[in-house]
């Protein structure tokens, strides 16, 4: 009966229409060229997982713009392993905002021969780990500092700013 179940669905996706999703990043139109091109990265986390999205903003000339989706990650909350070891929010607010920093490496390098980037913005929604990625001298418990480092190798550190929960779409 399950053989027969499946081959009614096989049967029913032959009939149907493709799907087709457009994958450009911007359309182009001599008629109203692109001025600047910027990435713009989200993060966001939860109790059971973290994540990143990044997009590609184009600004017209006559002041219009397009964005669209370039990529995104997410990760399920790492099982505790020690006692020592908690995941709070802000940990993996943090975790989102570190891989955020590690997709936008991979964007820039990706896009670099084909697209010309101006811009790119970090975005979280958590003022607690953009205080300590924003923080010069603190001093953090290792597992934050050592994300922090990398954020900062990675991205500038005037390139984060703070989004509302409401309007992240991470």
């Amino acid at each position: 009966h399950i053989s027969k179940k499946f081959n009614q669905v096989i049967t029913e996706m032959s009939n149907t229409e493709p799907i087709v999703i457009n994958r450009r990043y911007y359309t182009f139109d001599p008629e109203d060229p692109i001025e600047k091109r910027e990435l713009h990265g989200f993060s966001d986390a939860s109790e059971q997982a973290y994540g990143c999205c990044v997009y590609l903003k184009s600004l017209k000339q006559s002041g219009n713009f397009e964005v669209n989706l370039v990529a995104s990650k997410s990760r399920v909350r790492p099982l505790k392993k020690k006692k020592k070891k908690k995941y709070t929010v802000p940990r993996l607010e943090l975790l989102g905002n570190f891989i955020l920093s590690k997709l936008m490496v991979v964007i820039m390098q990706s896009l670099k021969n084909e697209i010309n980037i101006d811009d790119y913005r970090c975005y979280t929604d958590s003022m607690i780990t953009l205080a300590w990625i924003k923080s010069i001298d603190k001093e953090l418990k290792t597992f934050c500092q050592n994300r922090v480092v990398q954020i900062r190798k990675n991205t500038d550190v005037d390139k984060w700013f703070y989004c509302k929960s409401k309007k992240n779409p991470g």
